[in-house]
């Protein structure tokens, strides 16, 4: 599908000229001009409701009935005005929706996968975790790339959904991440490790999982599992990163890590941090890297700073 666009960024001039004459038009009015007027003039409503806030607690209850009731007639709806239709709902969604939002895990539109996964992340409730789990994991396979990470991102974050009953087990969840480290995707096995460096649930079984990267050809995979195994005493782990950023052709991720680990370290240690990264800044280490030079530098400022003078 093509054309298919999101509403404007509020608060912008497009912003606007879209909403033009409905944005002091009332709530009850913009609703039924989303649910029975043409694609476009449904889109300027909806966006004239981003607007409404707070909501009062009536208006929202009606607003998310209606919304919701668009949503279960998706394949009716024009994609541009589903999309539309999931940007405000995402707001005022609430476990009620969780069927027809599932369902839009199946969508052809790249873009409508990824709101699905916005509104049910915004309700984040634990009774729908595993469902979406189930849903989700497929996609981790999904031809496009954005939705891949995306959906790896939501997997990633059901650890802090919130509420009873807690659908998924700590144990099926961590295997879940973990599972992530072997997608074809290199975007989503990054993603992982970078989610397993913190995480907390299952500690053990993160760390069996990195420790394996710490001999990855990918960079960025070394580093993550550095930083994670440092925080659990693993000297092989400090060396690998002492020795990459002593390394002339350095990854950013390493000077990343070490900025990250170096407030839990004991002073020697930090002190083994600080000279390669002194001796980075000296040789002007961005230049050694000319692709986005202002971010690298600013991560080893960051980097200096965390391993202090010493």
């Amino acid at each position: 599908m093509q054309g298919i666009s999101l509403l404007p960024v509020a608060g912008t001039d497009p912003w606007e000229k879209f909403v033009g004459e409905f944005a002091e038009a009332p709530t009850g009015w913009l609703l039924e001009v989303a649910r029975t007027g043409d694609p476009l003039a449904a889109r300027r409503a909806l966006a004239a409701l981003m607007d409404v806030y707070p909501w009062r607690e009536d208006e929202q209850t009606w607003a998310e009935s209606v919304l919701r009731g668009m949503i279960t007639a998706r394949d009716r709806l024009h994609p541009g005005l589903l999309l539309a239709v999931l940007e405000v709902y995402e707001d005022i969604a609430t476990p009620a929706c969780a069927p027809d939002v599932l369902a839009l895990f199946r969508h052809p539109e790249p873009l409508i996968v990824q709101l699905a996964f916005d509104v049910l992340e915004a309700v984040g409730a634990n009774a729908l975790a595993a469902a979406t789990l189930d849903a989700a994991l497929p996609l981790i396979e999904h031809t496009h790339a954005d939705v891949r990470l995306a959906a790896a991102a939501l997997i990633g974050g059901l650890q802090d959904w919130e509420g009873t009953p807690v659908t998924v087990p700590v144990p099926r969840l961590t295997g879940a991440v973990t599972g992530l480290l072997a997608a074809p995707d290199p975007a989503v096995r990054r993603h992982a490790a970078r989610t397993l460096v913190r995480w907390d649930l299952d500690g053990l079984r993160a760390d069996a999982a990195l420790a394996p990267l710490l001999g990855s050809p990918d960079p960025e995979l070394r580093a993550a599992a550095a930083e994670r195994l440092i925080r659990s005493g693993d000297p092989g782990a400090f060396a690998l990163l002492r020795d990459e950023l002593a390394s002339p052709g350095v990854h950013w991720a390493f000077v990343t890590a070490a900025a990250l680990v170096a407030d839990g370290l004991p002073r020697r240690l930090r002190g083994d941090l600080r000279r390669p990264l002194k001796a980075l800044k000296d040789a002007g280490w961005p230049s050694l890297d000319p692709a986005d030079r202002e971010t690298r530098a600013a991560r080893l400022r960051t980097a200096l700073r965390a391993v202090g003078r010493w």
